[in-house]
């Protein structure tokens, strides 16, 4: 049925929309003037004609569902992607302008020119749906820095979605995912969701979930989780021991565990058969390391080392890696003990000795010793520069941005506790969220591996030497 008149609301906004669409275009004006003109016209025309309208939207929104190839959850932001392209890539820097004045032409394109004044910025390629969200692939145009469109944090206000995530899929191809729904990993990790670690030293060791529910795997390697106070770096050394978990009840692996706070490894002593917190203990155990590594190397010269119960890999836990250099007061027992680290990282794995470390300072200053480490897992960093030491160059291009995760505190219920990025085998960088170890979860670990962990940390001569007697 007709209405008499047209609403108050839809007089204003076709008022609005009117008085938008004939001011002067500024940044501000374009960002809202196209939006607030198209829903004065759905508003008028659904108060002026329900029957029509009610006949028409479902088609017309099925026809740019189809266009774009998005699901209907996507249609509000893909909407807001396209009517918003050219004023949001300005704001963040993703258009070049040649004299300075915002350009004014059709969205999208990869030039455009309005008399004297000339905007690049790249065109969007296509758009799609995912379990995660709205996908946009972009077209950069040359000569232009990729790190424009990098710009995740700008993109996430501008199109109201709670994270964007940027990557480059190919050189001028830059893939933007706009989480739509609730991110997948600001859910808690349960263990159960990890599959059941194998007792086999050559399987990957089970750590984390990515945000498909897939679960990631780590290699047995000299491997670093990194992160800012309060990331989850605990949970992310726990998750290696319980992944390592059923080769130690076969008696294959042995803890040690390295903790210069005193915090993490005291939790959980019995499952370590030799601890350490001062710098005395740091540097005793990496020399009974470093010769461990030298016997086996002289009795296994050229074979592959294969563990045993008699000869078991060691896995050595250090909380607080990045801190080391500063416990050492004297210079000469630090150069010794980062002597005998850089041995152990140096030729341990061939030998049977892994070490797992957790830091907050990536740099070379606090982790001289950092490229010694094959396998890196960052957890929330504090900017751009951090990600870069931590993964390598090349990183922020390939998706990982650990510096984009939200701190984790009690007023969000600690949502990205352990969530982190790792690079694959195939060098794909993934995003992924380890289990929370709780106090309980470590008194269980602590029962299962108790009778199998706290002995045999004596060094490989000193068993036979016993054994003779």
């Amino acid at each position: 049925m007709k209405q008499a008149g047209l609403p108050l609301r839809s007089l204003a906004l076709g008022v609005l929309g009117v008085l938008l669409a004939i001011s002067p275009v500024s940044d501000w004006t374009a960002a809202i003037w196209l939006p607030l003109l198209l829903l004065a016209g759905f508003q008028i025309w659904r108060s002026w004609s329900r029957g029509t309208f009610a006949a028409v939207w479902p088609a017309a929104k099925r026809t740019f569902i189809h266009a774009v190839h998005v699901d209907e959850r996507d249609v509000p932001v893909a909407a807001r992607v396209l009517l918003t392209w050219d004023v949001v890539m300005l704001r963040s820097g993703g258009a070049y302008l040649v004299d300075g004045r915002t350009p004014r032409g059709s969205m999208g394109a990869s030039e455009k020119v309005d008399g004297s004044a000339s905007a690049f910025q790249p065109r969007i390629a296509g758009m799609s749906s995912s379990r995660r969200g709205l996908v946009v692939l972009i077209d950069v145009p040359v000569g232009l820095d990729v790190e424009r469109y990098m710009a995740e944090s700008t993109y996430a206000a501008a199109w109201g979605v709670a994270t964007v995530e940027a990557d480059q899929m190919s050189p001028g191809v830059v893939r933007l995912v706009l989480y739509t729904g609730d991110d997948p990993l600001e859910q808690p990790v349960d263990w159960d969701q990890l599959p059941r670690a194998s007792a086999d030293l050559g399987a990957p060791v089970p750590f984390a979930v990515d945000d498909q529910g897939q679960a990631v795997e780590l290699q047995r390697a000299h491997t670093l989780v990194l992160g800012a106070t309060g990331s989850g770096k605990g949970s992310g050394l726990w998750a290696v021991v319980n992944g390592l978990a059923p080769a130690a009840e076969r008696g294959l692996v042995r803890f040690v565990g390295l903790d210069s706070k005193a915090s993490e490894v005291r939790q959980a002593e019995g499952l370590f058969c030799e601890v350490g917190y001062t710098a005395d203990e740091h540097a005793e155990v990496f020399e009974k390391l470093a010769s461990l590594v030298q016997e086996r190397g002289d009795a296994h010269q050229g074979r592959e080392f294969t563990a045993t119960p008699e000869q078991p890999l060691m896995v050595v836990v250090i909380d607080e890696i990045t801190s080391l250099t500063s416990i050492f007061k004297d210079a000469k027992a630090r150069n010794s003990a980062m002597a005998d680290l850089r041995i152990v990282l140096s030729l341990g794995r061939s030998r049977g000795i892994v070490v797992i470390g957790a830091g907050q300072d990536p740099t070379k200053e606090s982790m001289p010793l950092r490229n010694l480490f094959p396998q890196v897992v960052a957890l929330r960093l504090r900017d751009q520069t951090e990600t870069r030491v931590a993964l390598g160059e090349g990183a922020l291009e390939a998706g990982a941005r650990p510096h984009d995760i939200r701190v984790a505190s009690a007023s969000n219920g600690y949502a990205t506790a352990g969530v982190g990025y790792v690079q694959t085998e195939t060098g794909e960088f993934v995003r992924m969220r380890t289990p929370y170890m709780s106090d309980d979860g470590l008194a269980e670990l602590e029962r299962q591996l108790g009778d199998h962990s706290g002995h045999s940390c004596q060094r490989d001569s000193e068993k036979a030497e016993q054994e003779g007697t």
